[in-house]
């Protein structure tokens, strides 16, 4: 995000990923796309020059950073679907803060 400010991050990410993706695991469409929202919305809260590892620092240091942060937004049956890891779904608790 800062250092390649020219990439677009949300579309190119799926390609990213999938060149990793393992016969056990692979892309999820909306965690991806919730964690860039999430990385992106804590690196505008600080100056432009602040190191990386300070941004991401503070981003872990909220509930952000708790395993199941997502739970508080997404149902569990809703988040693990196989439409959900394939497409972007709003929230079904409530809606995200960024």
């Amino acid at each position: 995000m800062r250092h390649r400010p020219q990439r677009d991050l949300p579309r190119q990410m799926t390609g990213i990923i999938c060149a990793y993706n393992t016969d056990g695991g692979g892309y999820h469409e909306t965690i991806t796309q919730t964690s860039l929202r999430a990385a992106r919305a804590e690196m505008l809260r600080h100056r432009a020059d602040a190191p990386v590892h300070e941004i991401l620092a503070a981003l872990m240091a909220t509930p952000l950073g708790h395993p199941d942060w997502l739970l508080e937004y997404w149902t569990k049956d809703l988040l693990m679907s196989p439409a959900t890891r394939r497409d972007w779904r709003d929230p079904d608790i409530k809606p995200m803060p960024f």
